[in-house]
């Protein structure tokens, strides 16, 4: 019994010491701070697709044909047959807890999705749109993925969107995994009226 209790220990101490974790490097001297008064800065219409997306460090620019998701694939967690030249998406806050995303195609609606979400200290909302998946039994034969983003505005105000990715896993206590956190940069083309 004692074995099985060190066991689970050992499972919840790297379930937290895994989890996935945002850098203030990209957003520092990018990010315009929001604030409970300012927070509606963030509505508008948005291009589809990034025109920048940095590393964690802020000094690598990723080519974005290559190694970017859509926008879509980061709110609905899947990728949608959309076409970057011909699609939008509309941010607007609904309330003081959440956010809602319209994806449209030539101005006619495609679909909508409301995120709930908490305006942070540092000028993000937070989605509480993470993804914590267990596989198998961590330290032994499995792993521990997780990702979780935010989204503020630019000093140009465009769109950013921070998302943060890692993925532990171990075969009986040999470990490997892999991280990473990347901000994107979403061009805004209209302000909401």
């Amino acid at each position: 019994m004692k074995k099985l209790q060190q066991i689970v220990l050992a499972i919840i101490i790297v379930s937290f010491t895994s989890c996935a974790s945002y850098s203030n490097k990209i957003s520092k001297g990018n990010q315009s701070k929001l604030t409970k008064t300012t927070i509606h800065k963030i509505e508008g219409v948005y291009e589809y697709e990034p025109f920048k997306s940095m590393g964690e460090r802020g000094k690598n620019t990723y080519n974005i044909d290559n190694d970017v998701e859509q926008l879509d694939f980061y709110i609905l967690g899947t990728r949608m047959p959309l076409n970057p030249a011909k699609h939008t998406v509309t941010v607007k806050v609904i309330s003081k807890d959440k956010v809602s995303f319209t994806f449209k195609r030539e101005n006619k609606f495609v679909f909508e999705r409301t995120i709930k979400m908490k305006l942070k200290s540092n000028g993000f909302l937070h989605l509480k749109n993470r993804h914590v998946k267990v596989k198998g039994i961590p330290l032994l034969v499995g792993g521990i993925m997780s990702d979780k983003m935010r989204i503020g505005i630019s000093e140009d105000n465009d769109l950013l969107l921070n998302y943060a990715y890692d993925n532990f896993g171990s075969l009986i206590f040999m470990t490997a995994g892999n991280s990473y956190n990347r901000t994107h940069f979403y061009k805004k083309i209209n302000a909401l009226p």
